[in-house]
């Protein structure tokens, strides 16, 4: 059994899942690419965008979760690549400034 739900018979009686309107989604997604540095509103903004976006905070917070999930935008994903070079490069540089002969010896025994 389907249930109408504005015109749309899309969604069945047990879902409770709505895609947002397509205004909210302009709206939440300027603002995140405006914020792509640092997408987490806090308390004030997020009140304010979603009131702007008519809809709760817990939407709100939701959406912005799953677009922080799903873009993988919270590092770009070249700058964990170079700092996960980096950190090995390091670690290998350690190793081989730390070692030394004696040290060497006291590991076999």
């Amino acid at each position: 059994m389907l249930l109408e739900c504005g015109g749309c018979c899309l969604y069945s009686c047990g879902s409770r899942s709505r895609p947002l309107p397509a205004r909210a989604v302009s709206i939440l997604t300027a603002w995140f690419n405006d914020n792509r540095d640092h997408p987490y509103a806090d308390g004030a903004e997020a009140a304010a965008l979603a009131a702007q976006c008519q809809l709760s905070v817990a939407q709100l917070r939701k959406w912005l979760a799953n677009r922080r999930l799903r873009t993988n935008s919270t590092k770009h994903i070249a700058e964990v690549v170079n700092r996960r070079r980096l950190k090995a490069a390091a670690r290998r540089r350690y190793t081989q400034i730390s070692r030394c002969p004696i040290d060497d010896e006291l590991r076999q025994r």
